[in-house]
């Protein structure tokens, strides 16, 4: 009697689990999609209740299938359990049974004969099918039944997806989602034509799997939208979408493309594949792609072997030279200002950066390619199937042999690293290019930060020599400083302008302060008229308080006035700068002259600096490291890398030096990179010898 209570009481508890079993749990799918051994799969994580029937519908994919994935599993799941959802057809020999194969029940009276007819086989065929059928038909068994080979299934390769199936949550709108995945609204649209701005609950769209590395999404205005209105659409504020489209009128118009920002938000972030090891690395680059870049950046911490390639040119008899000016680098296809053996130079330079990482820790294999200033030459290093197991290139630094190679670095999403151009168009649309010498325009930006930090108070003065040369950078900084600039005291004029050759001083003597700095901005190269402003403008010094900045070419003329370039707290924007007062640059030029008996030349620091640093992020954060190099704060040498991206570009260096002449002698007073409390500096070439 008892036992028949306690039956009776169980049967109670699990009717209703029995009940829920049947009907299936409402299965929520998974965002997270990855590649893994060539298929692609979502990664599921099993909620209680849920059946692998009831997961099947939820994916529009069988149980076979879901099975043949996930070796062992059983129909008993258990809660908190990863499993991978195919996301594509399961190959051929993955599956069950082959697609070229049916089967049959037979029925009493039935025959071999009649078979082949019903089926269109041949007696061969059917009986190859069946182990010979040795014992003939016997009703009731299953058999197999061939397909003709004109209707053999084919197995059709399925396109690699460049999306990933998103279910949308209730009240959710596409414009933050967008944020949240680091795409465009419109290339959401674009991958779903029928959608609307606000989603339904349960909805499955399409999300692009191209997040940007650079801090902000581009949108495309629609008729009547205003700033206001985008803000409270994207979910952030209407102050922060200004201040990252300085350039942007009250009015937005139509067709006008701008920058959304993408803010710090919280993201759900996936749970942990514990129990399957293999994926772990796989869900980290996931993360890296949506998680906010400061929290994904500040977990990654990734030792592993990796591979560098550098690619150098080392045919010396087709190389005369390598650099003559200080700012001329290699742009030229047929490059007249090289010095034999400075690519060597580079070369150890950067030797000596592998050496000291390894004495760190560092695990790498570096692979080095002669790449002479030869399209035939490039492609055949391209053709070297070992050059897509790189985790980062260096190099070539020909401009076309460049464009081959950054052609090849997108296609297998390689970081490519440009060590001498000095060209703007070296990063346009290529998101994986890193141009390490920083480009023209970004003085004007650098040049403001340092004017509004330690000049707040000062009148300015924007001078060149006449109306038509140099006009370009000219009108740049001019733009910069009317956008940018902090505004002056007692409502003066932001800055004034003056051409030397038909104003002389005349201007700047009917502006300038005599009671505050006043600093003059020279936007000039030509050294006739270096000389000739400094001897004016020192002949006044003694009624006005000067602060004379000069472009970066003014470090290489020579026969400038010492006496006047002091007298005028003469500043100088610099690519890079020397300082053999510091320890470290000290220490470098020491450690080259001993191992190499020579003086280290400019491509010496340069091939240091490119190797501790990438070689560095390797360490640092694996070889996923871009979208966490806007976050490592890595000291280097004579320079500074402070990477920006924007949009589909590449990375730019905005990292412009300023020098100082005081007291005859000069001082780097460049402003410090944003430091950020997880990306502590390293300094190898500090540490002892071993």
């Amino acid at each position: 009697m008892k036992l028949s209570q306690v039956a009776v009481m169980l049967l109670i508890i699990l009717l209703p689990a029995a009940a829920m079993a049947q009907n299936g749990q409402e299965v929520v799918r998974s965002n997270v999609s990855e590649t893994i051994n060539g298929a692609e799969y979502y990664l599921h994580k099993v909620s209680r209740g849920e059946t692998l029937s009831a997961i099947s519908r939820a994916y529009h994919v069988s149980i076979a299938d879901i099975r043949n994935s996930n070796y062992g599993i059983s129909d008993g799941l258990q809660p908190g359990q990863i499993i991978k959802i195919p996301a594509s057809p399961v190959p051929k020999s993955q599956q069950e049974a082959p697609a070229s194969i049916r089967y049959h029940r037979v029925a009493a009276q039935e025959t071999i004969y009649s078979l082949t007819r019903q089926y269109n086989v041949s007696e061969e065929a059917l009986r190859k099918a069946n182990d010979g059928l040795p014992g003939g038909l016997v009703a009731g068994a299953v058999i197999k039944i061939p397909l003709p080979e004109t209707e053999t299934a084919q197995p059709q390769e399925k396109p690699e997806k460049n999306y990933f199936e998103y279910q949308a949550k209730s009240n959710e709108s596409v414009y933050p989602l967008a944020l949240r995945y680091r795409v465009s609204v419109d290339s959401i649209f674009a991958y779903n034509p029928e959608l609307g701005e606000n989603l339904k609950s349960g909805q499955i769209i399409r999300i692009p799997k191209t997040p940007t590395l650079a801090n902000f999404v581009t949108h495309r205005i629609q008729q009547n939208q205003s700033v206001n209105r985008l803000a409270r659409k994207y979910e952030i504020d209407a102050d922060a979408i200004r201040q990252i489209n300085p350039y942007i009128a009250r009015r937005l118009q139509e067709g006008q493309v701008i920058r959304i920002p993408l803010p710090v938000i919280k993201t759900e972030k996936e749970p942990a594949i514990d129990s399957i090891a293999m994926l772990e690395l796989e869900r980290l680059k996931h993360e890296a792609a949506i998680m906010p870049p400061e929290q994904s950046c500040h977990q990654m911490r990734m030792m592993g072997e990796y591979k560098v390639a550098l690619l150098l040119p080392f045919d010396f008899p087709t190389v005369d030279s390598v650099l003559a000016s200080p700012v001329s680098y290699i742009d030229d296809p047929n490059p007249r200002f090289i010095k034999p053996f400075a690519f060597i130079e580079y070369y150890e330079g950067f030797l000596m950066a592998l050496d000291s990482l390894k004495k760190v820790g560092l695990n790498a294999e570096v692979f080095v390619y002669d790449a002479p200033n030869s399209v035939a030459a490039t492609r055949k290093i391209i053709d070297n199937p070992e050059l897509q197991q790189m985790d980062v290139i260096i190099g070539p630094v020909y401009s076309k042999s460049f464009e081959m190679m950054a052609d090849f670095a997108r296609e297998y999403q390689i970081p490519l690293v440009n060590p001498f151009s000095v060209r703007e168009e070296v990063t346009v649309g290529n998101p994986y290019v890193f141009q390490v010498q920083p480009v023209y325009p970004d003085q004007a930006e650098v040049l403001t930060d340092y004017l509004n930090n330690h000049f707040p108070k000062a009148q300015i003065f924007i001078t060149k020599h006449n109306e038509y040369r140099d006009q370009v950078g000219f009108e740049i900084i001019k733009r910069h400083f009317t956008e940018h600039l902090a505004p002056r005291p007692s409502g003066s004029a932001l800055f004034h302008t003056f051409f030397y050759n038909r104003d002389s001083l005349r201007v700047f003597k009917r502006q300038a302060a005599e009671n505050r700095n006043n600093v003059v901005v020279a936007y000039t190269t030509n050294k006739v008229y270096i000389m000739e402003l400094l001897r004016a403008l020192n002949q006044l010094r003694d009624q006005y308080n000067i602060t004379l900045i000069g472009m970066p070419d003014w470090l290489a003329i020579d026969g400038l006035d010492m006496e006047y370039l002091n007298n005028l707290d003469v500043h100088y924007l610099a690519k890079a700068y020397v300082d053999m007062d510091d320890e470290t640059d000290r220490k470098f030029a020491r450690d080259f002259r001993q191992q190499y008996n020579a003086e280290p030349g400019e491509f010496a620091w340069s091939g240091y600096n490119t190797g501790i640093y990438f070689m560095s992020a390797l360490m640092k954060y694996g070889s996923s490291f871009m979208p966490c190099i806007r976050y490592f704060d890595m000291e280097l040498l004579n320079m500074g890398y402070n990477f920006e991206a924007y949009g589909d570009n590449g990375f730019r260096n905005k990292n412009w030096k300023i020098v100082r002449m005081r007291n005859y002698r000069l001082l780097d007073v460049s402003a410090p990179l944003p430091r950020y409390d997880f990306a502590s500096p390293v300094k190898p070439w500090l540490k002892s010898e071993q």
